[in-house]
């Protein structure tokens, strides 16, 4: 995970800086988009109320150790580290969790044949297959565009 340069001039809550461009929230994503977990959630902070949509990415972002101490380092508002801004596992009390996996491709671009080879389809099973890739795309790019705005109201 590259993090930008503007960490290095803002360690603390209230400051700014101004940035030559703007920083790409896809940096802080996994590399696999297709495949996460979601469910309807509560806020982390009191009142807990529930109007959070949470996303959890099934590939982890990694981070190292150096690029955590430097998150360490920051400070809210009142000056006091912003650590330790986390909640424990919760029971999901009923919430239904819903997992998106990408499609298999081959699967869907082969069709069984009566001898038991397989073969590459062809017609309207291929239009109809292209027609469901093309409707998955637009619906990532729909979620992307949503995270992106998430995590820039959150930063």
């Amino acid at each position: 995970m590259r993090l930008s340069p503007a960490l290095d001039r803002i360690r603390a809550g209230g400051a700014s800086t101004l940035l030559s461009e703007p920083p790409s929230l896809l940096e802080l994503m996994p590399n696999d988009l297709g495949h996460f977990y979601r469910y309807e959630g509560s806020l982390t902070t009191p009142g807990c109320y529930e109007v959070v949509t949470w996303t959890i990415f099934k590939q982890p972002v990694q981070a190292t150790e150096q690029q955590m101490a430097r998150f360490r380092t920051l400070t809210g508002l009142r000056s006091r580290p912003i650590g330790h801004n986390y909640r424990l596992v919760q029971l999901p009390y009923g919430r239904q969790v819903f997992e998106r996996r990408p499609l298999d491709e081959a699967a869907l671009e082969m069709k069984p044949q009566r001898d038991g080879q397989e073969a590459a389809a062809s017609g309207p099973q291929s239009s109809a297959t292209a027609a469901v890739a093309s409707l998955l795309l637009l619906q990532l790019a729909a979620t992307l565009t949503t995270l992106s705005a998430a995590v820039a109201l959150t930063l």
